[in-house]
């Protein structure tokens, strides 16, 4: 059975353009208890990349928060936050404190701005980044779509 058909295609592309949070459409999709898992949270130096989009000073730290997105035994996205100092500040001092929280539950319910995505594939993983804002705050949000989302696809 080919694992990527060009239906696959289509709905990974109508996922990778979707505004929305991606828990909320994955629970839509069949999985009804996804998982966060938290890789990595703390302050250490953004890639240039990531410093150029939010416009960060070079040698200046900013918090990351890295988690992987699944349910029990499959994981369907990696996903990667950075967010500069500046938007630590009061109410918003929360997203350093999201544990096993989804981003989406801040970003969504608070009416952050989601940037057109940049869009990039890969072998077999697709990649999305969005900046989203609210009033000066902006932070950075890179989605990486792994494998069994194909599988997922492939299901339906």
């Amino acid at each position: 059975m080919k694992l990527i058909t060009p239906q696959c295609e289509k709905i990974i592309r109508d996922w990778l353009i979707y505004p929305g949070s991606f828990v909320e459409r994955l629970k839509k999709h069949g999985v009804h208890y996804p998982r966060i898992r938290v890789l990595y949270q703390g302050w250490q130096y953004p890639s240039p990349l990531e410093r150029k989009r939010l416009n960060i000073p070079a040698r200046t730290c900013a918090f990351i928060r890295e988690v992987s997105i699944g349910n029990e035994n499959k994981t369907f996205m990696f996903a990667r936050t950075v967010f500069p100092k500046t938007v630590l500040r009061g109410k918003w001092r929360c997203f350093q404190h999201l544990k096993n929280k989804t981003l989406g539950s801040i970003l969504f319910k608070n009416h952050f701005k989601r940037s057109q995505f940049e869009i990039l594939k890969t072998k077999e993983t697709w990649m999305r980044r969005s900046i989203f804002s609210r009033e000066e705050n902006q932070l950075l949000l890179t989605e990486y779509f792994l494998k069994d989302v194909f599988k997922l696809c492939a299901q339906k």
